[in-house]
């Protein structure tokens, strides 16, 4: 519990921090106010101006290729508010379906708006020949996140160049990406591998989801849920962060908070959970440090944590504790937690828990060796095999 008043205090300042009875009108015992359901109190001194005067962080997620397009539209169904949607291809086609934000054909010179025909190399040169404009498009974006499928063309060469302009900007780059399955064939591999590699050198975060873990964790859905399964932890990464540095709460951070965990660290894994009724808290945070989807899928050695927990008014203290204990522990014993409480009305009844672990601690040589001993093998068909997958599994991808 002290830990809890440390941090709100290291968010707020040097500010008092109490809850009181609404009914009674007395303030709380201290072991009192752990198990009650948080109440702001109104005029709490605090050193910072009020929010709607700070300059709010802005938050841009880019979907390149048909894979990321999909995933914008999946985020607009879902009614995402905060952030701006950008669609960038090389193909008009496939940009016309797009009526959720800002749509920019790229290389007109190259591809004379058509596909880059699975050659990432023509998608770098469509993307560097756009320069100006993604420039102009990121250039006022505090976040942005870039979201794609790797293993065809436009995605691996339109994504490393839109992730270091961004980048270069001053923006805090975190990138989404899926790896293709392994019945594609080793030629879509390759360059899924190619591509994977330059986007890690040009974002601050990398997060990645193989499609080959849809088939293990859930064989028998259709092939849409399979794929929201995977645009969801896009949806639920760009909704928690924006919730953590806009929303107000019990703990609020602000956009400086966020990139101090993020910036530089590297390949990150992320986490989602959801608690109801009896030992809800318990529940979410232990559904939250694991994801079957990503690589890795667990936050063990961690270094850097961003937790946000999003709870209705009956959220309590005790249960905050709970769950950032929960997940501390979990991670890397040296790891650096830097956490928000977010109270929504709307999540009364349940608790949501949203972690992002990075800056992961390289295991003992003999654990990977392990590991590799024990890894399934995966037949390799010839490069340039024409594998024909049946058109209900195919999906538009960059």
């Amino acid at each position: 519990m002290a830990k809890l008043v440390e941090a709100a205090r290291a968010s707020f300042g040097d500010v008092e921090v109490r809850l009181t009875d609404p009914g009674e009108q007395r303030e709380l015992p201290f072991t009192e106010q752990a198990e009650r359901p948080i109440q702001v109190e109104q005029g709490i001194p605090s050193p910072l101006p009020a929010r709607e005067q700070l300059t709010p962080a802005r938050i841009l997620v880019l979907g390149i290729g048909g894979g990321g397009i999909n995933a914008l539209d999946r985020m607009r169904a879902a009614g995402i508010t905060g952030v701006r949607l950008a669609a960038l291809d090389t193909d008009g086609q496939v940009l016309s379906s797009f009526q959720g934000g800002t749509s920019l054909l790229l290389g007109s010179r190259v591809t004379h708006g058509r596909s880059t025909g699975g050659d990432p190399e023509k998608a770098r040169r469509a993307a560097e020949e756009a320069m100006e404009q993604i420039e102009d498009l990121v250039s006022d974006a505090h976040l942005v996140f870039l979201t794609c499928g790797l293993g065809k063309g436009t995605g691996g060469g339109i994504a490393p160049v839109a992730a270091q302009i961004a980048r270069s900007r001053g923006a805090l780059t975190v990138g989404v990406v899926t790896l293709p399955f392994s019945f594609e064939g080793e030629a879509r591999a390759e360059k899924a591998r190619a591509g994977l590699a330059r986007l890690a050198e040009k974002t601050d975060v990398l997060i990645v989801i193989r499609n080959d873990r849809l088939l293990e964790i859930a064989p028998s859905i259709s092939v849409n849920e399979a794929f929201q399964l995977a645009d969801d932890v896009l949806l639920r990464g760009v909704r928690g962060i924006s919730d953590l540095i806009t929303v107000p709460g019990l703990v609020n951070l602000d956009f400086a908070d966020v990139a101090s965990v993020l910036r530089g660290a590297g390949t990150a894994m992320m986490g989602m959970g959801e608690g109801r009724g009896e030992n809800r808290a318990l529940h979410a945070a232990k559904s939250a440090v694991t994801n079957p989807l990503l690589e890795g899928g667990t936050i063990k050695g961690a270094r850097r944590v961003l937790l946000n927990i999003t709870g209705g008014e009956d959220l309590t203290l005790a249960e905050v504790t709970q769950i950032a204990e929960f997940i501390r522990r979990s991670a890397a014993s040296e790891a650096d937690l830097t956490f928000g409480a977010v109270i929504q009305p709307q999540h009364s009844g349940r608790i949501e828990v949203t972690v992002i672990a990075a800056d992961f601690r390289a295991a003992p040589v003999e654990e990977e060796e392990k590991a590799e001993r024990v890894r399934p093998v995966i037949p390799r068909r010839p490069v340039g095999e024409n594998l024909d997958i049946p058109a209900f599994l195919r999906r538009p991808e960059g």
